[in-house]
């Protein structure tokens, strides 16, 4: 999971562990969670949206099966960190591509916040860039709400049909 500070994700990352809204801590590092859905066992791993982290993120990203991307969607911030979830992003989707030797990428876009809202589908989706890697990926953006639950089971469905099985 990938996202800039304050995005969602951590609160999210426990929602979906625990169906509860929980109260979280900024993250340093990294948080790594079991996640059971259907008859599946998925590994969360929550990265913290700081610049340290990220320059390495793409190591642990290669024994992924998918990319989430957790974008708070009332305030695209493009200031300070489109550049480092896109830089990121672009490190994590080189490491994979060889890895995955010409499969393509699932990436799960979560528009979290989605309750404060003002931004189209499509503006989120370029804030990402990740329609520049189209080649490669194949992604799906879902409105969420960490607190409310909201997009969470479509969210965990969409993951549940798309990973390598």
């Amino acid at each position: 999971m990938l996202g800039v500070n304050a995005s969602g994700r951590t609160t999210m990352l426990y929602k979906l562990k625990t169906g509860q809204t929980l109260k979280v801590n900024p993250t340093v590092g990294f948080n790594v969670e079991e996640i059971m859905f259907k008859d599946k066992v998925f590994n969360f791993m929550d990265v913290g949206g700081g610049y340290k982290i990220y320059d390495n993120f793409h190591k642990y990203a290669i024994g992924s099966d998918a990319i989430i991307i957790v974008v708070d969607s009332s305030y695209l911030s493009y200031e300070f960190y489109e550049n480092l979830l896109q830089n990121t992003l672009k490190s994590c989707l080189q490491e994979l591509v060889e890895f995955k030797k010409n499969k393509k990428i699932p990436i799960l876009i979560l528009a979290n916040k989605t309750d404060k809202s003002h931004y189209t589908d499509e503006e989120i989706i370029q804030y990402t860039s990740i329609d520049k890697y189209q080649d490669i990926t194949f992604f799906k953006l879902i409105r969420t709400n960490c607190f409310t639950g909201q997009g969470l089971p479509e969210a965990l469905q969409w993951i549940y049909e798309n990973v390598q099985k």
